[in-house]
């Protein structure tokens, strides 16, 4: 159930060591893990977690679970690609060893064609998508851009290429009871 989903991302909060069993706090997105000597080996994997949902109110074993309508899929799936750009730079400046980009959702606009009409088609992540290295993905508004997106105005470019390949997660039989969910692995670039 998402709520196990919850409890995975409190956690994602941290990073754990590959030689401990030990997790220490990340600290702010795009703050790095520690201060490191050039030469020490980086075990770490950073992890960057979004859960998306739609309206969802279901009873399972006397417990009440209730997802709010979040909207604002434009937004969401911006930062999903910006979670990933960010991880390639934490990767390049030797931060972690490699990392996971993952979006859980029961909203099926995430991986589903939305058109090319829209003004967030660049940041589309419907399934089979392949985003290809170097390519610019931005917003498409035929004027000024709406306050709602200021933070979100920077392009994204990607150095590595990807295809999105969404898999099951969870199935209620009510509305909006499908979860699927996104990962995205981000690795060191090899010249």
């Amino acid at each position: 159930m998402p709520s196990d989903f919850s409890l995975g991302k409190r956690l994602s909060t941290r990073s754990f060591h590959a030689d401990s069993n030990r997790a220490r706090s990340r600290g702010s997105p795009g703050v790095p893990f520690s201060r490191r000597r050039k030469k020490e080996k980086v075990k770490e994997i950073a992890i960057e977690l979004k859960y998306k949902t739609q309206t969802l109110i279901i009873r399972q074993k006397n417990e009440d679970f209730r997802l709010r309508n979040q909207s604002a899929q434009d937004e969401g799936r911006y930062d999903f690609l910006k979670d990933i750009e960010r991880l390639e730079k934490m990767i390049d400046d030797g931060q972690a060893r490699e990392g996971f980009a993952v979006l859980l959702t029961n909203d099926p606009s995430y991986w589903t064609s939305q058109g090319q009409d829209t003004t967030s088609f660049d940041f589309r992540l419907e399934e089979g998508r392949e985003i290809r290295k170097g390519e610019e993905m931005r917003w498409k508004f035929p004027g000024t851009a709406p306050k709602s997106i200021a933070k979100r105005n920077n392009s994204i470019t990607l150095r590595s290429s990807y295809k999105l390949k969404w898999q099951p997660y969870s199935f209620c039989k009510v509305k909006n009871g499908r979860f699927k969910y996104l990962a995205v692995k981000v690795t060191r670039q090899t010249p």
